[in-house]
């Protein structure tokens, strides 16, 4: 019942996603979308099969421990609907009398929340809701959250487009079928409302990059704010020291774009740096040592296999002398011959595409357009914040495979958007390769003139 429900959904989806003008009229072609689509639902069916065969444990595996929490809080309704109710919403969970009831979950207790919304209650709470549409049928779920994503991709194409020197279509298929995005954006996992929710973030900042921000973009802001916080708050702390940025360059009549940029970060970094004269828990190296150290902690008790060395940084000269380690820990390990499984054989392969991918922008740079460097500092704070939080922090190289998503997409986006030179045909054919013969050539003629 569950694949017949599930397979109804998709259906309905792709005939949505294939007529909606709305999406039409971005110049993506109804057969590539569906194809997408398709994919994704694909991958979130390939990620509930490695975490049923692969990973066989469903206490540990991360799609199904939300899922059967969410279906253990459902099952109490026929008790008592208010015990339900109490955990959908958080009221009066702090009471004693329910700690029996949250014994009975797999990961509802915890130490590491860092004053921060436990992302694992969120996810079972976002899984709870969801089963009012699916009956509590997995599968259907599957399909729910590989939407999500999709949206979040979609969002985040229309929002980097402006800046983006190549065909759509190019861009499109970035979004969509880098391996890390495609798989882990598509199932019952936590990357599925964050990409949605980046995505949404995205089309806000692009707004008001391009000074066309308006009232209808405050709904989608307040929503992307919301998931960001739920699911995966580093990402929005990634964004703030650009956001604040953009912010004062807009205050001071879009001037001195770079001079902005460097003096607004400087002072968010001093403030970072220097918390602890206050609070020593206010004081990001800390912060960052102490998650570090329970990951640690974490990777003994389940007896990870990928847990690597990462340098204790206790002081902005230390976090300068390895900012470079950390950015090849986040974006360019495990390196393929650190590959020990079929997860991480893929990450690695994905991980040697990356290099060979930036060192083909080298020949190819070109210095953007001033209408799209507001967008290329914002991407760069981006990947190099993201990088500090992850490098600094996540010594286990099956997490930050999928910590990276977010900065790793920001990345790639980045070599397409300094790729403008003579040479990035090869980018175009290396991008493009299902586009037909023509592809390169329509490509050259949309980038702008040098």
């Amino acid at each position: 019942m569950g694949l017949l429900m599930a397979l109804v959904l998709a259906l309905g989806a792709l005939v949505v996603l294939t007529r909606w003008q709305v999406v039409l009229r971005e110049d993506i072609s109804p057969g590539w979308l569906g194809s997408v689509w398709c994919i994704r639902i694909a991958a979130g069916f390939c990620l509930m099969a490695i975490y049923t065969w692969y990973y066989p444990d469903r206490n540990t595996g991360d799609t199904w421990k939300y899922f059967d929490d969410a279906m253990k809080i459902r099952s109490w309704w026929s008790q008592d609907p208010s015990l339900t109710l109490r955990f959908l919403t958080g009221i009066g969970l702090d009471d004693p009398a329910f700690t029996l009831w949250k014994d009975q979950l797999t990961g509802w207790n915890t130490q590491y929340t860092y004053g921060l919304p436990y992302d694992y209650r969120m996810m079972v709470r976002l899984q709870l809701l969801l089963s009012i549409l699916s009956f509590g049928h997995y599968e259907v779920h599957v399909v729910l959250m590989a939407l999500a994503g999709w949206w979040g991709s979609w969002f985040a194409f229309r929002a980097i487009r402006p800046f983006w020197p190549h065909a759509p279509l190019s861009l499109f298929l970035l979004l969509n079928l880098i391996p890390t995005t495609a798989l882990w954006s598509s199932g019952v996992a936590k990357e599925s409302p964050l990409w949605l929710g980046f995505g949404l973030a995205l089309l806000v900042i692009s707004a008001g990059i391009r000074n066309r921000f308006g009232r209808q973009h405050i709904i989608p802001a307040l929503f992307a704010a919301a998931l960001l916080s739920a699911f995966k708050p580093y990402i929005g702390l990634c964004m703030v020291p650009s956001l604040f940025s953009l912010i004062i360059w807009h205050l001071v009549h879009r001037k001195r774009l770079a001079l902005v940029f460097v003096s607004v970060h400087a002072l968010i970094i001093l403030a970072a740096t220097t918390g602890s004269w206050l609070n020593p828990a206010g004081d990001l190296f800390y912060i960052l040592g102490k998650r570090r150290d329970d990951f640690y902690a974490e990777a003994t008790n389940k007896h990870a296999r990928s847990v690597v060395a990462i340098p204790q940084i206790t002081n902005f000269a230390e976090a300068v002398m390895h900012l470079p380690e950390a950015m090849a820990l986040t974006y360019l390990r495990p390196w393929p011959g650190e590959a020990e499984n079929a997860t991480t054989a893929a990450a690695a392969t994905e991980n040697g595409l990356l290099a060979l991918l930036l060192a083909l922008v080298i020949p190819a740079f070109r210095w953007p357009r001033n209408t799209d460097q507001p967008f290329l500092w914002f991407a760069v704070s981006f990947v190099v914040a993201n990088a500090v939080i992850i490098g600094f922090s996540v010594p286990v190289l099956g997490a930050s495979v999928r910590y990276k998503m977010a900065g790793l997409m920001m990345l790639i986006i980045l070599t397409g958007i300094l790729a403008r030179g003579p040479q990035h045909r090869i980018l175009i054919n290396l991008f493009c390769v299902l586009k037909g013969p023509d592809a390169a050539t329509q490509d050259a003629r949309s980038s702008p003139a040098e």
